[in-house]
């Protein structure tokens, strides 16, 4: 879908490509406004369950692509529809809300703060520089660099001895995530 921050611009062409994603039903009076304040992503997925009114006809003549799928729980719904967004950046929203201006800023900027947050990647092993500090990112696991280890000069053989050697860290398993890299997904 091409719109109007997606043309052949130099400052969009390196962006990272955002799908958002809508699950509805029956919100044909609210629809329109929630896609308008979403416009700027690459990507419009809603995921209807059945709706009885407008709302599909209405997303789709508003650029959204729109699949139907059986309402089982709003966690269902919502993992099933990661599934088939097109992009690694999945944004979701109800659609009766809507995004306030400026919004795109906000989110775009979060986007390439957690690009650039790897420092090193060598096949599945990944060195970030996280908020709490320099970690080693392996599959879904991370693991504490040791203090006085320069996470910058780290190669993948010591990465693996970090790995090896240091007992698991869990991690944040804080509140919910709204925005979330497709396959990251709890």
């Amino acid at each position: 879908m091409q719109n109007r921050h997606t043309e052949m611009n130099p400052e969009t062409i390196s962006r990272s490509k955002i799908t958002a994603l809508l699950p509805t039903c029956n919100e044909e009076h609210n629809i329109l406004e929630c896609i308008a304040s979403v416009s700027w992503v690459d990507e419009i997925f809603v995921v209807d369950s059945f709706s009885r009114d407008q709302t599909p006809e209405l997303a789709r003549n508003a650029g959204a692509r729109v699949i139907q799928h059986e309402y089982i729980n709003s966690a269902k719904q919502k993992n099933w529809g990661l599934r088939y967004c097109k992009y690694d950046w999945v944004f979701q929203i109800d659609s009766d809300e809507t995004l306030e201006p400026g919004a795109e800023k906000i989110i775009r900027d979060g986007i390439e703060k957690k690009k650039n947050s790897t420092l090193h990647e060598f096949d599945e092993i990944r060195v970030i520089d996280g908020r709490f500090g320099p970690y080693i990112k392996l599959g879904k696991k991370n693991y504490k660099i040791p203090k006085g280890v320069e996470p910058e000069k780290l190669d993948e053989l010591a990465c693996q001895k970090i790995i090896a050697e240091a007992p698991h860290s869990k991690g944040n398993k804080g509140g919910k995530k709204r925005f979330i890299k497709k396959g990251t997904a709890a």
